[in-house]
Formats: C-alpha cells, sequence, structure tokens
C-alpha cells in the first residue's frame, strides 16, 4: 500500500501543487523511493532518467487537471516514447488491485468447487474449473450446441 501512496503522490495531478516554487520540490522524496524500489541494475525504471525529466512530467501532469486514472491512461498513450519511466509507472497504477477482493472472490470459488466429495482434483483441473466459474458464462446462457459438436469432431467414438 506504501508503494500505491508514493506513485500517487507523483502521478496525481491534485496532488501536484498549482504555483511555481513549490513544483520544485513536490514528489521528490517519493520518487527517490519509487527508484530504490522499481530502479537498480535489474530494474524496470531508469532512476537517472526519471530523476532528470520529473520536473517536466510535473508540468505535464499539473496541465491535465483530471483524475489519477486518466493521468496515468494519458502517460501511457500519448507520453510512453516521451518519459517511458514514468509510463511504467503509471502502468503499475493501472494495474494493480486497490483491495483484496479479487483474492478472497478466488479462494471463495476454489472452496466451492472443492468440496470434501472433490478433495483429489488435480491442480490444472481445478484451475480450469475455477476460470470456468468465474469468466464463464452462467448455465443459463450457456449453449451446449457448438462444444458437443467439436467434441464429437475431435475423434470418432
Amino acid at each position: 500500500m506504501k508503494t500505491l501512496q508514493l506513485l500517487n503522490t507523483v502521478l496525481n495531478p491534485s496532488k501536484v501543487p498549482k504555483n511555481a516554487n513549490s513544483l520544485d520540490d513536490h514528489g521528490e522524496n517519493e520518487l527517490k523511493e519509487l527508484i530504490n524500489i522499481y530502479g537498480g541494475e535489474s530494474g524496470v525504471i531508469d532512476g537517472e532518467r526519471a530523476q532528470s525529466d520529473f520536473y517536466q512530467v510535473k508540468v505535464v501532469i499539473k496541465s491535465l487537471n483530471c483524475t489519477l486514472t486518466e493521468a496515468c491512461t494519458t502517460l501511457l498513450q500519448e507520453y510512453r516514447d516521451i518519459f517511458p519511466d514514468f509510463a511504467v509507472l503509471a502502468a503499475i497504477v493501472l494495474v494493480s488491485p486497490v483491495t483484496s477482493v479479487a483474492c478472497e472472490k478466488g479462494f471463495s470459488v476454489q472452496n466451492k468447487i472443492k468440496t470434501k466429495g472433490r478433495s483429489r482434483l488435480k491442480h490444472e483441473t481445478l484451475t480450469k474449473l475455477m476460470r470456468v466459474k468465474e469468466e464463464g458464462p452462467g448455465v443459463e446462457e450457456y449453449d451446449p450446441k457448438p462444444s458437443i459438436r467439436k467434441f464429437c469432431e475431435m475423434r470418432h467414438r
């Protein structure tokens, strides 16, 4: 959660100060922490380049006057080539879950499928059944005819 707070400070237009005097120091410490997390030899961002680009990024973000999600989307779509390190950070913001709901939902689905009577399911089978349960159509909407046709065409039975 701390990392998301750091990213929020650095990339959120509502956090960027409006006056130019405060713009210089805004987010510098947070960016350094992000460079420690995502930079380095095998890191996903170039720390030196990110620090040198940061003032220009702040000016761009300040001019956007939108939400964090919209700012990150704009960085990815329009400024990816100009500010590649901040595009990576924006992508991290957009794909980071802010709650554990998805994880909890996954455990709930698993517990409904892997009952006492089905305790010997293989991992692959359980994964496939969970995917169908989470992402597939409901029983009411499912039309089995194409699947039956494909099954029959696989080999003579």
